[in-house]
């Protein structure tokens, strides 16, 4: 992989010039996917003439305590901190009786979130990861030629903080020649602040997007200039005589009126990002783990510029929706497809939120295209189906849609902009043109109430053909939410940090954990009654989850009439045959419809025009048999019609098989 950089891109490849940076990439990151963050800035330094060199330590670790355990370290409750308390004693020292409380405390299994059920097992893992950490320490400093570089950049997000931290101490220690950066979402804002002042071998944190300052910070370092003032960059004072620290010219420490970084606006002008390193080490020690190439075709949100959804913490720096044009995005995916395509098809966009504009230019291109992709995008849930279908057409086999919730009123608390049947709708359409929909289900939110529920757990029960959520949880405040930033336009009061942290930063003060953190909790009223009235959907979505593969319900079209198979739970007939008006109503309900739209719906796919009675007649048996879903005035066939890309998944068509021969004479 040595190919010449790309013109005007900085595409990856090598420069001849010896790396003066290490960009490091420490656990509890996922192995599945390189870091984007750490490509760019690689690509990025490049332009400038210097070169850099990405060390996955997170690999390594995995490699030490095994993938399974390593994955699911890092998909564990992300509130309890399991990957950042591993390192804490590398970090802030040995506790025994630190350690019991937090096993004791955070590690308890009886919680009511569902990935709780995955800690069962956990503390005594923890023991063995702990085993492992210093040994991996050491493999850092030992193997990484130290000496050869001046600047060593760890990026942080979620779970890496700790680990980065534990770390970047020894090197100090070690190495005092080196100038040590932080950036990474953990820093953003009072973040980044907290981590420069509570942490002082740290020599200077990015806070914001670092493609510009940090190019700028490494090149004043390397020639020698004055650091001076750099927006969203925090450094240290010189050094005394005698400290063990790295001297730098005229270095000193800065507070900026302007505390990030300024955001990126021209984003065909980023620099492709540079995975030689993360493919080269994933084929080499886990060549049968499947990765995912990282692709970035906007920043921010369109729609939380308009409507800032009020549990979304992401986009602390800016909102401001901003995205590369369809050519710049299908040369860059064609240019890493050419690069990394031998080592994976599967692409996933970092975007919050697919530009809309996507799907007039750049889908249909990608499409033409060919590329043979597994693509993954986050988008809203209110989609058509033919958007849908030109998802699945430009190789899109996974989307987020952002579905939260099922309760509508729950919806229009979280400013989400849709509707269940809408969210349905999507699922619907997704299971249909085989679009994998990942989602979550997230109950608790101030002021939501118990009739906000009622009913739920019956269309849970309805659509358990669909696809099943991934989870579901309370609802967090999130740092930079309008939960967090607004708490009391919420009724939300006494905001804190989640209690681990106070388990994993023990060294520090209160106040600086609450600057440190990101996850908080928080007081309002109806908190303490969610677990009861919750409780119905909640075994409902268990359901779902465990059981939903062997349930179906699709329908055949036999030319006179629609034979419709309903394999859901509650399913009072297996086989329901639809014809004449019934089923001229079931089909004009394929998407969302009022009465009115379906008496036009039927009278243009050349029926009679219904009356009122005999309209209502043909709906009421379609909601007998839970074959339509109403809310309001609205209705919406829940059925998939078999073909296209879909068919009953092997559990289902095994029961549907059964059920056939209990069918006949």
């Amino acid at each position: 992989m040595d190919s010449a950089p790309e013109a005007g891109h900085g595409g990856p490849g090598e420069t001849a010039k010896a790396a003066e940076v290490a960009l490091i990439n420490m656990p509890f990151t996922l192995l599945s996917h390189p870091s984007l963050g750490l490509g760019l800035l690689k690509a990025g330094l490049r332009r400038n003439g210097r070169a850099a060199r990405v060390y996955n330590a997170s690999i390594w670790f995995a490699e030490r305590i095994g993938v399974e355990l390593y994955e699911r370290m890092a998909m564990a409750q992300p509130t309890d901190l399991t990957g950042e308390w591993s390192f804490s004693a590398a970090l802030f020292g040995e506790d025994a009786e630190a350690d019991a409380t937090y096993a004791r405390e955070i590690l308890r299994t009886e919680g009511r979130d569902d990935a709780r059920s995955q800690l069962a097992s956990l503390p005594a893992a923890l023991v063995e990861v702990r085993r492992h950490v210093e040994p991996f320490l050491e493999r850092c400093l030992r193997d990484i030629p130290w000496d050869r570089f001046r600047i060593a950049g760890f990026t942080s997000t979620f779970q890496q903080h700790v680990a980065s931290l534990a770390l970047a101490r020894r090197l100090k220690e070690r190495h005092p020649h080196l100038v040590i950066v932080f950036g990474g979402a953990n820093c953003e804002g009072p973040m980044g602040a907290a981590t420069f002042s509570g942490f002082p071998f740290i020599d200077a944190v990015c806070s914001g997007e670092g493609d510009a300052v940090f190019p700028e910070l490494c090149e004043r370092v390397l020639t020698g200039r004055p650091i001076g003032a750099i927006a969203g960059v925090r450094h240290r004072a010189p050094a005394a005589p005698g400290e063990k620290k790295a001297r730098l010219p005229a270095l000193r420490q800065v507070e900026h009126a302007e505390p990030l970084a300024p955001a990126v606006h021209d984003m065909d002008a980023l620099p492709y990002p540079d995975f030689d390193e993360y493919f080269d080490e994933m084929s080499a020690v886990f060549p049968g783990v499947r990765t995912r190439l990282l692709f970035e075709t906007s920043r921010g949100c369109w729609w939380g510029q308009k409507h800032h959804c009020t549990f979304c913490g992401l986009n602390g720096s800016t909102m401001a929706f901003r995205h590369k044009s369809a050519r710049r995005a299908l040369e860059e995916i064609a240019a890493l497809i050419e690069r990394y395509g031998d080592r994976t098809r599967s692409v996933g966009a970092t975007d919050n939120i697919i530009p809309t504009q996507y799907f007039k230019d750049f889908l249909p291109a990608l499409r033409d295209m060919r590329l043979e992709l597994d693509l993954f995008y986050e988008t809203k849930s209110n989609l058509r189906k033919e958007q849908i279908e030109l998802y699945r057409a430009a190789g899109l086999r996974q989307i987020q849609p952002g579905i939260e919730s099922l309760s509508t009123p729950v919806l229009a608390l979280m400013r989400k902009g849709v509707t269940m049947l809408q969210n349905v709708q999507a699922l619907k359409w997704c299971r249909q043109y085989g679009v994998a929909a990942s989602w979550n289900h997230i109950v608790g939110f101030p002021g939501e109430r118990p009739e906000h529920y009622e009913g739920l757990d019956e269309v849970a029960r309805s659509i358990a053909h669909l696809e099943p959520p991934d989870g579901w949880g309370n609802v967090r405040f999130d740092r930079f939410s309008p939960y967090f930033m607004s708490p009391g336009d919420f009724g939300v009061h006494g905001l804190r940090p989640y209690p681990a942290y106070r388990h994993v930063y023990r060294g520090l003060s209160d106040a600086q954990r609450a600057e440190l953190a990101y996850y908080f909790e928080g007081d309002f009223a109806g908190r303490e009654s969610i677990e009861s009235y919750t409780a119905p959907l909640v075994a409902a979505l268990d359901d779902w989850r465990e059981h939903g593969s062997s349930y179906a319900l699709f329908s055949i079209d036999l030319g006179d009439h629609l034979q419709v198979f309903d394999l859901r739970p509650g399913a009072g007939r297996i086989a329901v045959s639809l014809a004449g008006l019934s089923r001229a109503v079931y089909e004009a309900c394929d998407s969302i419809a009022t009465r009115a739209v379906i008496g036009q719906r039927v009278a243009a796919a050349g029926q009679v025009a219904p009356g009122l009675a005999e309209l209502e007649a043909a709906i009421r048996e379609l909601l007998g048999h839970r074959l339509l879903l109403a809310e309001g005035e609205q209705l919406l066939a829940l059925g998939i019609p078999l073909g296209h890309h879909y068919a009953p998944s092997g559990p289902a068509r095994a029961r549907f098989i059964e059920a056939m021969k209990s069918l006949e004479p």
